[in-house]
């Protein structure tokens, strides 16, 4: 899968951000931006700035470019999300939309179910807004959904796995706890 072009391709990419990088470090906006009373704090601040977001677009690109040879690679029939503010989860789902491959997103907590929670529920990238169903633990989560203006056809209540009865293993199965680790 890490094949000679795939990492070739990375390190392009992020060459060329490094050179973009410097560029954009230059501008004055920067001394601007991160000042306070007329006094810049810009000349102290950029070895971190600089150092963290080298770091993150390094990873960023590589994630980017690592997510894109899975979808030339594999026929991949959809994608499931618990969120979708996630920095990965992004990346996943711009490249879906590209490939015409559905986005589930699937319930993953308790949100507030009140009409004054709606922004707090929304920044915490609890609403389907991207993804193309959204599948929750039941019907009152999905009532609140809709109630916040998402279609009942994008929402499928399925219900939780921890209102299910419990399923043992019966003697025939290997009993996990007793595997070597």
């Amino acid at each position: 899968f890490f094949d000679a072009d795939l990492l070739g391709s990375i390190k392009e990419r992020q060459i060329r951000f490094e050179q973009n990088f410097q560029s954009v470090l230059q501008k004055s906006f920067f001394e601007l931006f991160f000042t306070i009373n007329n006094k810049s704090f810009w000349t102290s601040f950029r070895p971190f700035f600089d150092s963290l977001l080298k770091q993150r677009m390094t990873e960023a690109i590589m994630e980017i470019e690592i997510a894109k040879k899975l979808f030339e690679t594999y026929r991949i029939g959809a994608i499931l999300i618990l969120s979708e503010i996630g920095f990965t989860e992004q990346i996943l789902m711009n490249l879906a939309r590209k490939n015409h491959v559905v986005v589930l997103m699937m319930q993953h907590g308790v949100p507030y179910e009140t009409e004054g929670a709606f922004e707090r529920n929304n920044l915490l990238g609890f609403f389907p807004n991207f993804s193309d169903y959204m599948i929750t633990w039941g019907n009152m989560t999905k009532q609140y959904i809709e109630s916040c203006g998402i279609t009942s056809n994008k929402i499928k209540a399925l219900g939780s796995t921890l209102d299910r009865k419990s399923t043992r293993l019966n003697s025939s199965h290997t009993d996990i706890s007793r595997m070597p680790s």
